[in-house]
């Protein structure tokens, strides 16, 4: 009866140290990959809606110089 008791113990131990080793290597290759990547694409989003704002400002000004003639009635 002493005999079966030994084998289970012996199978649990030869599983863990396995899967243990895999994720360590897959981790550091992952991470160095897409910081690389959004470095380049944000400068050239930049400049583009920089001018656009700047025309749409002067247009608005002129509007509320006519409130003024009105006060000297």
């Amino acid at each position: 009866m002493p005999a079966p008791i030994e084998l289970p113990e012996a199978v649990l131990p030869e599983i863990m140290p396995s899967p243990i080793e895999l994720p360590e290597p897959v981790l550091p290759e992952i991470m160095p990959a897409p910081i690389e990547l959004p470095e380049p694409v944000l400068p050239e989003i930049i400049p583009s809606p920089v001018e656009l704002p700047e025309a749409v400002l002067p247009e608005i000004i002129p509007e509320p110089v006519v409130v003024p003639g009105i006060i000297l009635h």
